[in-house]
């Protein structure tokens, strides 16, 4: 919930409506009492779409840069990003959308800024 900036309540609206869509789908957690969402076949593809799209758009807009200010624009978002971050509850939210294979942790700025206890070790979420 709070990685979406939604209450509770709210967070479990929009996951039934997800499943309900066929994009999530609940999972048994390890002690049995909790569900986990996850993506199913087609969330998966939803997600790839919405990052193709997002792609496009960078793509376009950067096209007139040079590979210098490209470069530079690069830099100055990924210290945006640090210093934006800092706990965990930062990070997730600034990672919700993340292209995992772009921004893997080990060079996610968004992680970097934790405290190393406070690091996933695993893609942002």
């Amino acid at each position: 919930a709070a990685t979406v900036g939604l209450t509770g309540p709210g967070a479990v609206q929009l996951l039934n409506r997800l499943e309900a869509a066929g994009l999530v789908e609940r999972v048994a957690g390890e002690d049995r009492r909790r569900r986990h969402p996850q993506l199913t076949t087609s969330g998966q593809a939803m997600v790839e779409r919405v990052l193709a799209v997002r792609r496009s758009v960078v793509e376009t807009a950067m096209a007139g840069m040079s590979a210098a200010d490209r470069a530079a624009a690069g830099r100055a978002a990924e210290a945006m990003v640090l210093a934006l971050s800092g706990t965990r509850m930062a990070a997730d939210r600034i990672c919700r959308l993340c292209d995992e294979r772009a921004c893997p942790d080990e060079r996610c700025p968004s992680e970097s800024a934790l405290p190393p206890q406070q690091r996933m070790g695993t893609a942002c979420p």
